[in-house]
């Protein structure tokens, strides 16, 4: 499935309700509904990029690679200059020879005054400095994913560009995007009167799953997860939030949390969290 197509069947977020009110004055006889363009679901995942390139990864495995590239910067200038340029979601391409570059970013990430970067990609097929790979073993958990690009900068930024997104099974967070985004515009009950659909007598996992959301979502309710750090509990509630069938608070530490969520690169827009330790609540809690 390819999000990118033909730019007169998209709609912008801005333009949503007056194209809705557009389609609810029509005299068609048959219901018609618009879902809102989101930027995420037309952007490639770092997984799909280093595919592409066929790039060697120095760093990075498992959830870090499914996250989506906003946009790609060459990091060309010094240090300074290439942080001015940093943004959520950036995709670093930089010669192999720039360590500081490298050690730059990485230390961008683990701070809360700067965003969070997708990955690096080492171009030339130059190998990283030998301190600095030395500094890389000695870290038991890098976040960004480190790739290598036999290819000059250019060609590699070149290449980069031209990776498509696509929305795969295994694709979590865009799946979970794309399903939440027809769930909330789309009135499923006048769909599937209008679809020829057999249903089997055996209820499968995907029917299951599908009917249990559609009972939360029917009586929504708020639930409160502890352990606002744990790895499992954020990609869970990053999930949910994009299915919108609950609202959601995490107990823990502001600062812990948030932290924790930029190194997975988990999305915690909209979401409550609260301090035991120091909210308002704990006083009316505890009695």
């Amino acid at each position: 499935m390819h999000p990118r197509g033909d730019d007169r069947h998209r709609v912008a977020a801005d333009d949503l309700h007056a194209v809705q009110a557009l389609l609810a004055s029509s005299l068609h006889p048959e219901p018609a509904w618009a879902l809102p363009e989101v930027p995420l679901l037309a952007m490639p995942t770092v997984d799909e990029i280093a595919a592409a390139l066929e790039c060697q990864d120095i760093s990075g495995s498992g959830a870090s690679m499914d996250r989506e590239v906003a946009e790609i910067k060459i990091a060309a200038m010094s240090l300074p200059r290439v942080l001015d340029h940093v943004h959520e979601g950036t995709l670093l391409i930089t010669p192999g020879d720039r360590a500081d570059v490298v050690l730059g970013a990485l230390l961008s990430h683990r701070s809360t005054t700067f965003p969070n970067i997708a990955a690096l990609v080492l171009t030339g097929g130059i190998p990283l400095d030998a301190n600095a790979t030395r500094l890389l073993e000695g870290l038991t958990d890098i976040p960004v994913p480190i790739l290598t690009s036999p290819e000059d900068t250019y060609v590699s930024a070149t290449r980069v560009a031209a990776v498509p997104a696509v929305v795969r099974a295994d694709s979590t967070r865009k799946l979970a995007t794309a399903l939440g985004l027809f769930e909330e515009h789309v009135d499923a009950n006048a769909f599937e009167d209008r679809v020829d659909v057999v249903r089997p007598e055996r209820v499968t996992p995907l029917m299951f799953e599908y009917e249990l959301l559609q009972r939360a979502r029917t009586d929504r309710r708020h639930i409160v997860l502890p352990e606002g750090t744990d790895e499992r509990i954020l990609r869970a509630v990053e999930i949910i939030r994009r299915r919108r069938v609950v609202d959601l608070t995490l107990l823990g530490n502001d600062t812990a949390i948030r932290e924790r969520a930029a190194n997975l690169g988990v999305d915690l827009e909209d979401i409550q969290i609260i301090d035991p330790a120091t909210s308002d609540l704990r006083e009316r809690l505890s009695r």
